[in-house]
């Protein structure tokens, strides 16, 4: 039989990129490698500059590029506070799933994420995050921007 070692769900997390129509090579590679190298991806709003560049045109950018792989991870989108309102309909060319609050279980744990403006949960155990990884038992953070997660022992 040997050391067979189970192998763990990755799951990427990232928000506030908020990115514009305007392509940044060095910006693109490193969201594509983080994407590319995890099993699931969910984007936890401000994905693009609203206030900066309209959404149609940040769809029509290069940005464009990544969503064939956003869609190939199943990426769920997060709304941002910075998010349009016809978000839910126009997310689906890089999301499957549009929603204010996601709720990813493993089987030790509970996560719920939320954007940074709004907290529903009280904040008894809670990890400031935006680029971080999570894989079942592990969180290891990778960037330094913040936002919030709840967790919540099953």
């Amino acid at each position: 039989m040997g050391n067979a070692r189970k192998s763990k769900m990755k799951t990427v997390i990232f928000s506030d990129t908020h990115l514009t129509n305007m392509f940044d090579e060095k910006r693109y590679l490193y969201l594509k490698k983080i994407i590319s190298d995890s099993d699931k991806v969910i984007i936890n709003g401000d994905f693009w500059k609203g206030t900066v560049v309209s959404f149609n045109d940040f769809a029509e950018s290069k940005w464009n590029l990544l969503f064939p792989l956003l869609l190939k991870k199943e990426a769920i989108y997060v709304q941002g506070n910075h998010d349009d309102l016809f978000i839910k309909k126009n997310s689906t060319i890089f999301a499957v799933e549009c929603c204010k609050k996601y709720v990813l279980k493993t089987k030790k744990y509970e996560y719920i994420i939320t954007h940074g403006d709004i907290y529903t949960l009280p904040r008894k155990v809670s990890i400031f995050f935006t680029f971080w990884q999570l894989s079942v038992d592990k969180i290891l953070k990778t960037h330094k921007f913040s936002e919030r997660i709840q967790l919540k022992k099953l």
